[in-house]
């Protein structure tokens, strides 16, 4: 509350200023009053009033020069002068001296209450270019001093000044707001002294779709040019989260991720080859940078290593011309302005590459290759998906393109070729039949019983007795 000293000759106007307005409603309370400039001077040294109302005329020492006299002693408040004259000579005075105003007998109300609000607005505005001219020196200069007077700070950077409604929202929550500029950029400082500050999530308050950089909250009792080095910090994470509320809060529960960075480049290579779960793959090859909250520079360099280490995995397994895939692509990782850019042109090249390593396989005779290995690895526990990822195939194109040739499924072609040995083992050999059912990959002789007679119509015994008439 801001002291008022009340200094006037007349008893009826020191005790009817008392009453005339609701002063702490304005931020005022009268501290004393004085019937004369000499008693006012005295009070007013020993009460150090921000205030003073005084009338001009009076005796021993009259308003005018009551101020004139503090100010020599070093005494500056703020000054209403009062008169129950209009004569200009004592309002240029009165201008001389700085009074903020003056106001004529009888006073009244509304003017008074007009030069109170003003004089507050004058008082805000100083003290926010003082506190402004503070606090530059704090986050950008070289003023390492801890700030008086606030408990909490946090610093937002943005490209573009907050909308007054969400200014508003922080006054709503008695924050004091305080707006910088530096290079090109608006800081909005915001401040407290309440307990339970650090519950405020200043992201629900914003729901901006510009770029926020926050400190989030912090104590204002430390240098405050930390704050200025972490907003320079996160304004790196920007490539990865462009557009968006960026603050140590938001990542603090980051996980780093199921696969290393060698797995996953193995898994796209295995991806492109195969054209399966391509797009899933590079999400989750994506996640590895978000999870990792990875710089610009860090990125598009790893990208381009990953991408020519893909480029020579692939030619080892398909032919295929690289040398298209290798002359434009790098600056265009290097050009791309954010994180979702890069990764478009990325998912673009990668399906690219996975459809001319298919058309090139495609050319290539690998069922007969296949067929080969069936014949050599029948007693092991083959599928189609395991066929397809030792052979770097997509398991559904390659159980139509085994269809297609053989004119078998995959299932009916290796069972063929296991009954067939398990017949000839039969006829040529004394081994039992559980021995022969797990040589010729069955570890459960009932389901091999099975099969055989599905096969042959004859249980294996029958089989093997049919053989030796």
């Amino acid at each position: 509350m801001k002291k008022i000293l009340v200094v006037d000759d007349e008893q009826a106007i020191r005790e009817g200023l008392t009453y005339l307005i609701d002063w702490e409603s304005y931020g005022y309370e009268i501290i004393g009053t004085a019937k004369n400039g000499k008693e006012g001077l005295q009070l007013l040294i020993e009460q150090i009033p921000d205030l003073v109302i005084t009338d001009i005329k009076m005796p021993q020492l009259n308003g005018l020069d009551m101020i004139k006299e503090a100010k020599k002693l070093g005494h500056c408040p703020q000054a209403i002068a009062l008169s129950g004259y209009s004569e200009f000579e004592y309002a240029k005075k009165a201008i001389q001296l700085d009074f903020f105003s003056y106001l004529l007998k009888p006073i009244d109300e509304e003017e008074l209450i007009e030069s109170l609000t003003k004089l507050n607005e004058l008082e805000e505005s100083e003290r926010t270019v003082s506190l402004q001219h503070e606090l530059v020196n704090k986050l950008f200069g070289n003023d390492a001093k801890p700030l008086v007077g606030y408990t909490w700070v946090n610093c937002l950077r943005t490209r573009q000044p907050l909308e007054e409604k969400v200014l508003a929202k922080f006054k709503k929550h008695q924050l004091e707001v305080i707006s910088l500029s530096h290079y090109g950029y608006t800081y909005q400082v915001l401040l407290s002294n309440a307990t339970d500050t650090q519950k405020i999530a200043v992201e629900k308050l914003v729901k901006s779709s510009q770029e926020i950089i926050s400190t989030g909250w912090v104590e204002a009792n430390q240098n405050l040019g930390v704050l200025y080095s972490e907003i320079n910090y996160l304004s790196r994470l920007t490539f990865l989260f462009p557009n968006q509320y960026i603050s140590p809060e938001r990542f603090s529960n980051e996980n780093q991720g199921v696969f290393s960075h060698e797995e996953i480049v193995q898994q796209l290579v295995k991806a492109v080859v195969t054209a399966n779960e391509l797009k899933t793959t590079i999400t989750n090859y994506a996640a590895y940078y978000y999870n990792r909250l990875s710089f610009e520079e860090d990125v598009k360099w790893q990208i381009n290593q990953d991408y020519h280490l893909i480029i020579r995995q692939v030619r080892g397994q398909a032919t295929v011309d690289i040398q298209e895939f290798t002359m434009t692509f790098s600056t265009d990782i290097f050009e791309a302005t954010t994180f979702d850019e890069l990764l478009k042109r990325f998912t673009r090249q990668m399906v690219r590459l996975s459809s001319v390593v298919a058309e090139a396989l495609n050319n290539v005779d690998i069922i007969s290759e296949i067929l080969h290995y069936v014949s050599e690895n029948y007693i092991e526990n083959l599928s189609l998906k395991s066929i397809a990822e030792k052979f770097n195939y997509n398991s559904a194109y390659l159980g139509k393109k085994f269809r297609k040739e053989t004119g078998k499924s995959f299932v009916n072609y290796l069972e063929g070729i296991r009954m067939e040995k398990a017949a000839s083992l039969l006829s040529s050999s004394n081994l039992m039949v559980y021995e022969i059912s797990e040589q010729v990959g069955y570890k459960n002789v009932d389901y091999f019983y099975k099969k055989f007679r599905q096969y042959y119509k004859i249980s294996p015994n029958e089989y093997r007795n049919l053989k030796k008439q």
